[in-house]
């Protein structure tokens, strides 16, 4: 029997594999030799324990899905090891038209191992690709089928997340019936076919400044594409954070009593959330105090935070010698000029050398020190 779920019911029953738009059947109903709602086409198949199953042991069988056709989609199917002694396949069909004219990616138990360790892509009844995994006896097997390209994703402990995925060209891009391929009583369950719907790719490595300050506004944080996502979700543990933007790139806000933490991102779809993200930690510090020593006024660093490249400005033109030195969060002096003959209102500074953090400027005359901090970001 098909039923076609709601978005709800399909997130909670098949772990975030499919759509709204989706037309599934579990097989939950009585054990018969007659599959409601599909037809053999080859071979002798019926519903056992819920499951559906093809008994023969000597060639291949199919079973198409009544009003399936479509050219482009997904199909998503639970594949089960069999009991019997046979090498042992099972796998979805789509564009099927004739036993010798569709698609199929199977899932089979190449080397006698008893647990499925190859997955196949035939086109037209040829051998195209095929990669070798560790797929265990009770998997969910997708197969997206877009245009002249075919994707296998398997998802092995059935946890919403996938563990292989490869894909191939493809020759056949017709119309055609979505069912099943299957080999040595291997059994089938809640099959799925329709538009595409996947879960996220888990999130890579965030990059972004990892030392700040208290007050500090709009730092840029970001992480590679994660595929299939529709959004992100970016965490932060520390408090007094505003995050901007629910992309691969956002900003954030930094308030005057922000706290350290960790930042963490996933990506989000309909179909469900991928894996989060490495943690960066990202250090808030106090830098009030840095600017209590002259007058703070009479100096301005632009751009702050920088890339290594600033400006000091001065509200008016120095007539003396000046010390510049720049140091670290540790204290140590990483960077020394002398600024003799200051002849206008500013002062061009380059240490594109030094690494991203939060640095000291000191600025001494024979009258005054100035201290300023600046952050530099890579």
């Amino acid at each position: 029997m098909k039923k076609t779920f709601t978005i709800l019911f399909l997130l909670l029953l098949f772990g975030f594999y499919t759509s709204a738009q989706t037309i599934c059947d579990d097989f939950n109903y009585a054990n018969n030799t007659v599959v409601t709602g599909w037809t053999e086409q080859s071979g002798d198949w019926q519903v056992n324990n819920n499951q559906l199953m093809s008994s023969g042991n000597t060639s291949w069988e199919y079973i198409t899905m009544d009003g399936s056709t479509q050219a482009d989609g997904c199909i998503t199917m639970r594949a089960i090891y069999g009991s019997t002694t046979q090498i042992k396949f099972i796998g979805p069909v789509a564009r099927y038209v004739s036993p010798t004219s569709n698609i199929l990616v199977k899932i089979q138990d190449n080397s006698s191992s008893g647990a499925f360790d190859k997955c196949f892509f035939y086109v037209d009844d040829n051998l195209i690709h095929s990669f070798d995994g560790t797929f265990g006896t009770d998997l969910i097997l997708q197969m997206e089928y877009i245009g002249d390209t075919v994707w296998a994703r398997v998802d092995v402990d059935r946890n919403g997340t996938w563990d292989y995925v490869d894909s191939t060209a493809v020759s056949n891009t017709q119309s055609g019936l979505c069912g099943v391929g299957s080999y040595a009583s291997v059994s089938g369950d809640d099959y799925c076919y329709g538009p595409c719907c996947n879960i996220p790719e888990a999130a890579s490595s965030i990059t972004g400044t990892s030392t700040v300050c208290q007050g500090q506004d709009s730092v840029s944080y970001s992480v590679p594409t994660i595929a299939f996502a529709d959004s992100c979700v970016w965490e932060y543990t520390g408090t007094g954070a505003t995050i901007t933007g629910n992309t691969e790139n956002i900003k954030i806000s930094f308030s005057a009593s922000a706290t350290s933490g960790d930042l963490t991102v996933y990506g989000q779809s309909t179909c469900g959330s991928g894996n989060v993200s490495p943690t960066f930690a990202i250090t808030v510090n106090d830098c009030t105090g840095i600017d209590e020593i002259g007058n703070q006024n009479d100096v301005k660093i632009i751009p702050n935070p920088s890339n290594g490249i600033f400006t000091i400005q001065f509200t008016e033109t120095p007539m003396e010698e000046m010390l510049l030195q720049i140091s670290n969060a540790s204290g140590q002096i990483v960077y020394m000029q002398n600024a003799t003959g200051i002849d206008s209102e500013q002062l061009e500074v380059d240490v594109q050398h030094l690494p991203a953090g939060i640095y000291s400027i000191t600025l001494t005359s024979s009258e005054n020190t100035i201290t300023k901090s600046i952050i530099l970001e890579k």
